[in-house]
């Protein structure tokens, strides 16, 4: 995905989290020290706590082209974008739009951003930042919004339990969806018949055939016959119920047919 595709599938991704997030207004908003850097927290009206993805992508030290990637999972992601949101929220140069993402999702997209080989190489020390929000970023973060009586820790092996049931989840609507364009497929192909110029191809061929016959010397190859030998042939009462899927077959048929036990004339 380009920057260009990027930023259009963010726009249209945020006008419809606007809609959803106009009744949901930040009511606690502060900035919570975590590893030598500062993570955007916010505490809403409806009770969840909501984490700037910026903040936590400058935290790391993603690149920009990182950042936009791990922006755009967010969205597209079938379990994540259930967690993110775009909030408008107060700065320094008046209200904006922030991307931010539930806290309880937080170890979820921390868990699928890879540590690569090649990061290990060429941003080792992003590498260590990563493996610190991995583990210890939500806690952090939960203690600066939430009771400790009421905050139960979410590790990322259940984040990753809840990501491999929206995985399953998804498998099993497209296996479902195969099945229904499966079932679809095979009305179509063994129920619905001939189109009109199947049926007008079939009747050329057919009188085709009959002249040649003919001047090969079967004076009784007569149109009946060879349609009666189609429709028997296909198991149709007529033939314009032959399957539409046959009608190369049912073309061949007649190019092939002639009258049986009868001897051309020399």
């Amino acid at each position: 995905m380009n920057k260009d595709q990027f930023n259009t599938s963010m726009d249209n991704w945020m006008d419809k989290q606007k809609k959803q997030a106009s009744s949901i207004y930040p009511v606690e908003q502060k900035m919570v020290p975590f590893n030598g850097t500062e993570i955007l927290g916010v505490k809403a009206n409806d009770g969840k706590v909501y984490i700037g993805v910026r903040w936590i992508c400058n935290g790391i030290g993603l690149t920009e082209d990182q950042a936009r990637n791990e922006r755009s999972r967010i969205q597209r992601d079938v379990v994540l974008q259930k967690g993110g949101r775009n909030l408008t929220l107060p700065t320094n140069g008046g209200n904006q739009d922030v991307l931010v993402i539930e806290l309880e999702f937080l170890p979820l997209w921390l868990a699928k951003i890879s540590i690569t080989p090649n990061m290990q190489e060429r941003q080792p020390e992003v590498a260590d930042r990563l493996i610190e929000y991995q583990l210890k970023a939500k806690d952090v973060l939960a203690a600066a919004f939430l009771p400790q009586e009421t905050y139960n820790p979410y590790a990322i092996e259940d984040a990753v339990i809840a990501s491999m049931k929206g995985l399953k989840e998804v498998k099993a609507q497209i296996a479902e969806t195969r099945q229904e364009v499966s079932e679809i497929k095979h009305v179509v192909d063994s129920e619905v018949w001939l189109t009109e110029i199947q049926k007008s191809e079939i009747k050329r061929l057919v009188m085709s055939r009959i002249a040649a016959l003919r001047r090969m010397g079967y004076e009784t190859a007569h149109y009946q016959g060879l349609y009666s030998a189609l429709n028997t042939h296909f198991g149709v009462g007529k033939y314009d119920k032959i399957p539409r899927k046959d009608f190369a077959v049912a073309s061949d048929f007649v190019r092939g047919w002639s009258p049986k036990r009868e001897v051309a004339r020399e």
